[in-house]
């Protein structure tokens, strides 16, 4: 599934993104313009975690889990999902249909 994402390709870019304590949490984007970017949130603590994400992520419609296949809809100024502990999910925008 990684290799099929263009936004893991290793010349593509990365961004570290500041979404609470017990997340970790990098924005994936592809070198071209040919692919879509994946938000990798990985839950660091032994607590479930609530992340808040920022509505300037791109997306306008939901955010598609990869891992999980759960879809979680964008709102006018967040999107709040539930991780479980130690939870990693991978978020891909949903084109609007």
């Amino acid at each position: 599934m990684r290799r099929a994402e263009p936004a893991f390709h290793p010349a593509g870019g990365q961004q570290v993104l500041d979404l609470g304590p017990g997340v970790f949490a990098v924005l994936r984007t592809p070198p071209t313009d040919a692919g879509r970017p994946v938000l990798c949130l990985v839950s660091v603590s032994s607590r479930p975690q609530t992340v808040a994400l920022p509505a300037d992520l791109g997306a306008r419609g939901p955010w598609r889990d990869l891992i999980g296949a759960s879809a979680h809809p964008v709102a006018a100024s967040a999107t709040r999902i539930e991780l479980a502990p130690y939870q990693a999910c991978w978020l891909v925008p949903v084109p609007a249909a």
